[in-house]
């Protein structure tokens, strides 16, 4: 199923199309592989949970202002082989047999 978000705060209003993936063939399989990662990729979450308390603790008056900035092509520059050994250099930390073989 193909959906549209209107992108309100662009000129002449363009369209993002936003696809739902849940049927498609390698749905089940990037769930799976999003599980093993979640649960054995150790990241630090420091900076997320950094971000989460300052922004608690910000007192927001009527005379602020919130605004957003497009990021385009944020993943262009991903190296995909860079990104697999990063990965896999960071299972084998935790020498899980079942997601490094």
């Amino acid at each position: 199923m193909l959906n549209a978000l209107l992108k309100l705060h662009k000129p002449d209003i363009p369209i993002r199309p936003v696809s739902n993936s849940i049927n498609a063939p390698a749905h089940k399989t990037a769930r799976r592989l999003n599980t093993i990662l979640n649960n054995d990729l150790h990241l630090d979450s420091h900076y997320t949970n950094s971000l989460a308390n300052e922004l608690v603790k910000l007192k927001i008056s009527n005379y602020h202002r919130l605004f957003t900035l497009d990021i385009k092509g944020l993943y262009v520059n991903v190296h995909i082989q860079e990104t697999l050994n990063l990965t896999r250099a960071q299972l084998k930390i935790h020498d899980d047999k079942q997601t490094t073989h």
